[in-house]
């Protein structure tokens, strides 16, 4: 019997039933296995070599984690509420968030770091007391990352709902992090997942374009452990089609 011939890339043709938008995946896919090709020295290629599973696998984007800055100029937080604190959602967008106290006005009570800065000073009525009387309070957050509340009351001053664009955000995080699902198959081993699919909850159809990447590692008794998802909103559920690829 004559060997099959081997292939270099797969088409939609040598996957009958595939959907359309997988061709789209496969632009990204047949690169990939090549490399991989490469690196493991064994001429893998696709046809008569080819190995892999595709699995769905649901999940809700966690959000990332609010991070409590070191107040100073006699600013503290107020006992029983969520302390001063900030974060970056998956846009690259800062929140601020908490109830503070006691500190002397137009003076900075804590400065974000690098990558949680606006590009220019921003400027944000905020809630405040002044003694048992609430007023209205101005908060500066400069382009320094310099948290300032400038005006009102320090009875109590209140962050929460304090939100700007970054000006670069190099401290993205990798995630939504913290999402880790382990997936089951029947391959021998795997060498390779890649995302083909994601759907939002309530979607009707998977997307192709736009996808997140993934970081993965083997758990012990040979499943896929899926440590985080880059590229997600917080809180929306998901459900991601996967392309295992065997070794």
């Amino acid at each position: 019997m004559a060997t099959a011939p081997k292939k270099a890339g797969l088409t939609l043709e040598d996957l009958p039933g595939a959907p359309s938008w997988f061709g789209k995946a496969l632009e990204t896919l047949n690169p990939f296995m090549l490399a991989t090709s490469g690196a493991l020295g064994k001429a893998l290629t696709f046809g008569d070599n080819f190995l892999g599973e595709l699995r769905d696998v649901p999940f809700t984007a966690p959000a990332p984690a609010w991070t409590a800055p070191t107040l100073g100029n006699s600013w503290v937080n107020e006992t029983g509420y969520a302390p001063a604190s900030y974060r970056i959602d998956a846009g690259g967008r800062v929140h601020l968030r908490g109830l503070m106290k006691s500190g002397s006005l137009a003076t900075t009570a804590f400065t974000l770091p690098a990558g949680y800065r606006p590009t220019f000073t921003e400027a944000f009525a905020a809630e405040a007391h002044n003694g048992a009387n609430p007023v209205h309070g101005l908060l500066f957050v400069l382009s320094t990352g310099e948290v300032q509340p400038t005006y009102g009351g320090n009875t109590h001053f209140s962050l929460s709902g304090v939100s700007f664009d970054a000006a670069s955000p190099a401290a993205l995080p990798a995630a939504p992090s913290g999402w880790v699902a382990v997936v089951r198959h029947t391959l021998p081993t795997v060498v390779g997942v890649v995302p083909v699919g994601c759907r939002v909850e309530g979607a009707q159809s998977f997307q192709s374009s736009g996808l997140p990447v993934v970081d993965w590692e083997l758990d012990k008794d040979g499943a896929v452990r899926v440590k985080a998802a880059h590229g997600l909103s917080a809180g929306q559920k998901y459900t991601m089609r996967l392309l295992l690829i065997a070794g």
